[in-house]
């Protein structure tokens, strides 16, 4: 409800202010842009990590909360030891994916003390390739 208020908000004021709307449009569109820039950045900050990892097997051990994140991490035991994952949980198919006791590949980044499931890589990798396009997209229509 308070969203629908606040963009009837702005609406009014933009049409107050006489703002041209194709020109909202473009800002809007170039915004975007510039999150899938930021996306780019995040990605590539944890594919420049990867090679830094140590290939360990490891076992599932459960799904909880890191501190105030509010995502759902997994966990992974390795030597007795357990590590967090560094990307939250895929919480859309968490029964499908995520089998306690199940013995899997982990890359170990022991500097920070968590670790990459194959999810976690899928995910660095696909982002990565994917925002790219989508912000040339976003540009090339914003700035055309």
């Amino acid at each position: 409800m308070e969203v629908l208020i606040i963009i009837i908000m702005a609406l009014i004021l933009l049409t107050v202010l006489q703002v041209n709307i194709s020109r909202l449009l473009i800002l809007l569109i170039a915004l975007m842009g510039g999150m899938f820039c930021v996306m780019i950045l995040f990605f590539l900050h944890h594919l420049l990590r990867l090679p830094f990892t140590k290939k360990v097997k490891g076992t599932f051990t459960r799904l909880d909360t890191i501190g105030d994140r509010g995502f759902r991490t997994a966990y992974y035991l390795i030597d007795g030891q357990e590590f967090p994952c560094s990307f939250p949980a895929e919480f859309a198919m968490e029964e499908r994916l995520y089998h306690t006791g199940k013995e899997v590949t982990l890359f170990l980044r022991k500097k920070t003390g968590k670790v990459y499931d194959v999810y976690a890589m899928t995910s660095t990798i696909l982002g990565f390739f994917l925002s790219i396009p989508a912000a040339l997209v976003a540009f090339r229509i914003a700035f055309y």
